[in-house]
C-alpha cells in the first residue's frame, strides 16, 4: 500500500474521520449530497438542536432518537415520500408536545415512528 509510506514522509495526509455524533449520523444517513460534508455543516447543527429538544423533553438517548429518525426516513423513502430528517424531527417534536398537553407521558421514539405514517 502506497499511502502508508507517503504519509510517513508527509506527502499524503490521512483523512480525518469526522466525530460520530447522533446529529452527524442522522445527517449522513438521510441527506443526499454528492460530496461528504463536515460535521460543522448547517444541517448537522439544525439536527443537533432538534435532537436536543427531543432528548430533553423525553429524557431519551440521542442516538436512539437519531436511529428512529433514520428508520422513519427510510420508511418514507420506500413509499416514495421525500421528507427531510429536519421535517421528521420537527413533526415528532410537535407530536410530543401534543402528548404533554394531553397529559400523556411523552414517547419520542413513537412520535418519530408516527411521522413515517403521515405524508
Amino acid at each position: 500500500m502506497l499511502a502508508l509510506p507517503l504519509s510517513a514522509v508527509g506527502i499524503a495526509q490521512p483523512t480525518p474521520t469526522p466525530p460520530e455524533t447522533a446529529e452527524y449520523f442522522l445527517a449522513v444517513q438521510t441527506t443526499r449530497i454528492g460530496e461528504p460534508f463536515p460535521p460543522s455543516a448547517a444541517v448537522v447543527g439544525q439536527l443537533k438542536d432538534l435532537l436536543d429538544q427531543l432528548a430533553t423533553t423525553c429524557k431519551a438517548d440521542r442516538f436512539d432518537l437519531a436511529g428512529a429518525g433514520v428508520a422513519a426516513h427510510k420508511a418514507l423513502v420506500s413509499r416514495g415520500v421525500d421528507k427531510s430528517a429536519r421535517a421528521i424531527l420537527a413533526e415528532a417534536y410537535s407530536k410530543v408536545m401534543d402528548q404533554i398537553r394531553l397529559g400523556s407521558a411523552p414517547n419520542c421514539a413513537e412520535a418519530i415512528a408516527r411521522t413515517a405514517t403521515t405524508p
